[in-house]
């Protein structure tokens, strides 16, 4: 909070507040991404879905990330940095129309603020369990600390606070594995205790295991490649960071860090869950301890399996005070460096797309850190309240957050793609194409076809799995608005310009294709 009151007082208009004044060098833009991509869904979720779910197929859908850079790095950065952009949805209105803008605009707040909710009720859950203060106590502490360090500071506060929060999330889980790994006198005991049907990294598929066909490799590296592409090139919470570079080489130069850090960071925590799977395969009464009423915090048998306290339990019950507290501080240095993005981010495009059209003139430059900060607490008030949606779900926070996600990445990439792809695609088609995408994913999300089938006909159908929707969406999204255009065509055409590839961008892409290879052979060993 210190160090945001000191950023926040050199910033001028609404510029310095979300773009930094664009004076960010790309590896503090690299660390802040990772942290708020690596945030408490992972810290928590990751080591429980290998624990407790599927084991290390989980890392096959960290293959996507390198292939999703390239993409960045070669098309969508040099366009918008090109076009000097505070919010990527801009570049709807300069492709398409402000009625394209402010559409999607509104679309992507709603989303992004249900989603973080998952990410604040995982970790306010952990709080909970961890010091015994209520639910709404925990949410509302982490919700305020966050909120005024983020009004204050902005983005640079965002950014250099996400640093931060990344060397002690990296120390908290490196600990925990350590400590982990005395207890259970060493790696090879470990991985010789932990269940050998979980130790599988790559998953071809297999008839005796048909509950496992949705973490099939294509499944999760094709839904993994359309998730990521979505997330960090279309999405405001990932793109606001790399448009606050000093320039395109840095912007190109941080994703490319981008495309190295997380699949390492990632490893890690899947190794604190092959960790904790072997404790549990040792101590069964351990996962007693997980049938927790989130109402009351106490241990009832009867009530749904919290596989997201898996994580937090272990600490509990085998570290000592000192490294229990490093770990909830990183739980919580996980948290607060995706709640601060999302909400800095929320404000950017409140502001900057939705503001201008409901208040009808400019807004002056010295209204600007005003609407900005207003919006920035408006939001955090909002995730705070969307948090409580999922307090009495046990569901899987990894699994959850990219449930929701699923739903608009597929439509969202498709918006952008078709603008810089073609200039046939007009706005009113390309709205239709992205809202009956998302409608048509709705439909996979509340399981309906398999319902209607099986009501009508009394056939089992199995619900398509959510990796799928991406790329369903996208190609959705795409057919409709192409075939839309036939009755709503552009009537003006724009030329897309697009910047000659550099030799440092064609290297970065030719180094993360062979850093996917080298991923794939990790997984191959494993």
């Amino acid at each position: 909070m210190v160090m945001s009151y000191l950023l926040g007082r050199r910033q001028k208009d609404s510029k310095d507040y979300y773009l930094a004044g664009n004076d960010m060098g790309p590896l503090p833009i690299a660390l802040s991404t990772a942290a708020t991509q690596c945030s408490t869904n992972s810290l928590l979720g990751a080591p429980a879905f290998v624990a407790l779910g599927a084991g290390l197929m989980w890392l096959q859908y960290e293959m996507a990330v390198p292939l999703a850079m390239i993409v960045c790095i070669l098309l969508i950065y040099p366009i918008f940095r090109k076009r000097n952009l505070t919010s990527v949805y801009e570049y709807l209105e300069q492709r398409y129309d402000e009625n394209a803008r402010f559409a999607v605009a509104l679309l992507f707040m709603f989303f992004r603020a249900i989603s973080t909710g998952v990410t604040l009720y995982g970790v306010s859950l952990a709080l909970m369990f961890a010091i015994g203060v209520p639910f709404y106590v925990a949410v509302i502490c982490i919700g305020i600390a966050t909120v005024a360090y983020d009004a204050m500071g902005g983005l640079k506060a965002v950014i250099w606070s996400d640093v931060i929060q990344f060397v002690l999330l990296v120390l908290a889980v490196i600990v925990a594995i350590i400590l982990c790994l005395i207890e259970l006198d060493g790696w090879s005991n470990v991985w010789a205790i932990f269940p050998q049907d979980k130790s599988q990294a790559l998953f071809f598929g297999d008839s005796e295991r048909p509950e496992l066909a949705k973490y099939e490799f294509w499944t999760m590296l094709i839904g993994g490649f359309f998730i990521y592409l979505s997330y960090y090139g279309c999405d405001q919470t990932q793109a606001q960071r790399e448009l606050s570079s000093r320039s395109v080489p840095d912007t190109q130069k941080a994703l490319f860090y981008d495309g190295l850090i997380r699949f390492p960071l990632v490893l890690l925590y899947c190794f604190l869950g092959v960790c904790i799977g072997a404790y549990m395969v040792l101590h069964p009464e351990i996962i007693d301890m997980l049938y927790i009423d989130t109402k009351t915090g106490l241990l009832d048998p009867t009530v749904e399996r919290q596989d997201n306290l898996a994580v937090p339990t272990i600490v509990f019950e085998l570290f000592p005070h000192g490294a229990i507290g490093l770990v909830v501080v990183g739980l919580f240095a996980a948290a607060m460096s995706s709640l601060d993005s999302t909400i800095n981010s929320l404000s950017a495009v409140t502001t900057t797309d939705v503001l201008p059209r409901i208040k009808k003139k400019k807004i002056l430059k010295r209204e600007q850190l005003f609407y900005s900060r207003i919006a920035t607490v408006v939001w955090g008030i909002v995730i705070v309240a969307s948090s409580f949606l999922f307090m009495y779900t046990g569901t899987n926070i990894i699994e959850m957050i990219n449930k929701v996600g699923s739903l608009y990445n597929g439509p969202l990439l498709a918006v952008f793609l078709m603008g810089m792809l073609t200039t046939r695609v007009s706005s009113k088609a390309m709205l239709i194409g992205f809202i009956l995408g998302i409608l048509l994913n709705l439909i996979f999300f509340f399981e309906l076809i398999p319902f209607l089938v099986n009501y009508f006909f009394e056939w089992e159908v199995q619900p398509i799995v959510f990796w799928w929707w991406n790329l369903i969406g996208f190609a959705n999204s795409c057919v409709i608005a192409l075939f839309a255009s036939r009755y709503y065509p552009r009537y003006v055409n724009t030329y897309q310009e697009y910047e000659p590839l550099s030799p440092n961008s064609i290297f970065y892409a030719v180094c993360l294709a062979a850093y996917f290879l080298f991923i794939l052979v990790v997984l191959f060993l494993i």
